[in-house]
């Protein structure tokens, strides 16, 4: 089950999202590809002091913190993420293929709504990553809620 939506189960179909306004706002941290933004430290930076620590120690080990440099300048330079519901302004990465693809090209809100649905890119990515591979399983979950 889907740890970040599993309170809001609600609806009697197995595993699916009830449809108050709260619960559809909890659920927009679900990027279109299926992954899970709240696990995110990149999203959750302007919200929780141990995700922004742990974010620029690795900005610092990259170099794209200079000395002295923190949590300060992360947000004054939007270093963090908004996720794909947030400003592309804000996004770790504005330019990925499957957001361009689902939202961009398709006017969908998730890649399960595509016709073409489970695509070679989600596939290909599912097999490379265990976080993609947890992405497209939840995808799946959903559509079953959808249709039924």
């Amino acid at each position: 089950m889907i740890e970040s939506i599993a309170p809001l189960l609600s609806t009697g179909r197995r595993n699916c999202p009830a449809e108050s306004k709260r619960e559809r706002e909890e659920h927009r941290v679900i990027a279109p590809c299926g992954i899970d933004c709240s696990k995110c430290d990149l999203r959750n930076v302007p919200f929780s002091e141990e995700a922004a620590g742990r974010v620029m120690t690795w900005f610092h080990e990259k170099g794209w913190l200079k000395p002295g440099e923190g949590v300060e300048e992360i947000l004054t330079k939007r270093m963090y993420c908004e996720g794909c519901r947030g400003s592309r302004e804000v996004h770790w990465s504005p330019s990925c293929a499957i957001l361009g693809c689902c939202v961009d090209t398709k006017g969908l809100e998730y890649c399960y709504e595509c016709s073409g649905f489970p695509c070679n890119e989600l596939l290909e990515r599912s097999h490379k990553s265990e976080r993609y591979a947890e992405a497209l399983g939840r995808l799946r979950e959903m559509a079953s809620c959808s249709s039924g």
